[in-house]
């Protein structure tokens, strides 16, 4: 017997290659799985390379079924989205915590907020996670949430919020 999920979920993994445009970002977004259920999503996780595999400035996206990790998707654009900086070593542990909580709808009932997806960048010496909402609303509960659910983790920074349409708006001036 199946367990499913609220929602069904896209594993995509994100390869940056040398002088790829934002125009070109489409090309290097592969989908890895579909989640529709807690089964499905142990099997998709326990298969993806781990995040000490991944090249520099690659990634890994947990979106939404239909929902592209982009700020222009349709889902997104009048969102926003939080941006965490963390070590290397914490990285493994955060990025698990962030997608059972994403895909088991845990936070609902602690932040007013609804998401799309949760991503995670590789950087030369840090991690960058970006937690997507649907909404373009800044909360202090939002964060400190997803804070809680890893307290022992020290961050690289304080986490910024950013909304999709200035994002858009910025990257096209």
């Amino acid at each position: 017997m199946s367990m499913l999920l609220e929602h069904e979920w896209n594993a995509w993994y994100d390869h940056s290659t040398p002088g790829r445009s934002a125009k070109d970002y489409d090309k290097g977004l592969f989908t890895l799985c579909t989640v529709k259920s807690v089964e499905d999503f142990w099997g998709c996780y326990n298969n993806m390379p781990g995040l000490h595999e991944l090249d520099a400035k690659c990634g890994f996206h947990f979106m939404r079924k239909g929902v592209r990790p982009v700020w222009e998707d349709t889902s997104n654009r009048n969102g926003g989205i939080w941006k965490l900086r963390i070590k290397k070593e914490d990285g493994s542990q955060v990025w698990k915590e962030l997608l059972m909580s994403l895909v088991g709808d845990i936070y609902k009932d602690s932040v007013g907020v609804d998401f799309n997806g949760v991503s995670i960048s590789n950087k030369q010496t840090e991690y960058i996670l970006t937690i997507w909402q649907n909404k373009d609303i800044y909360s202090q509960e939002t964060i400190q949430y997803f804070l809680g659910l890893t307290p022992q983790i020290t961050l690289i920074s304080d986490p910024t919020y950013q909304s999709c349409q200035l994002l858009m708006k910025n990257n096209n001036s």
